[in-house]
């Protein structure tokens, strides 16, 4: 089910870069937090997304 803009989003826990489980609440007290998701690590298409993305103004 997608997320709407805007909105706080579901709690979640997952694996870091240096497989450390992290928790988005740990993150609560901060003001803003950026999320970037992308569908498969290691593949052309995702490197080029995270160059998008860190590129754009």
């Amino acid at each position: 089910m997608p997320e709407e803009l805007n909105q706080p989003a579901p709690s979640f826990t997952c694996l870091n870069q240096d497989e450390e489980t992290v928790s988005l609440s740990q993150y609560h007290d901060k003001q803003n937090l950026a999320l970037y998701f992308y569908p498969k690590d290691d593949t052309p298409g995702c490197a080029q997304a995270m160059l998008d993305y860190v590129q754009a103004p």
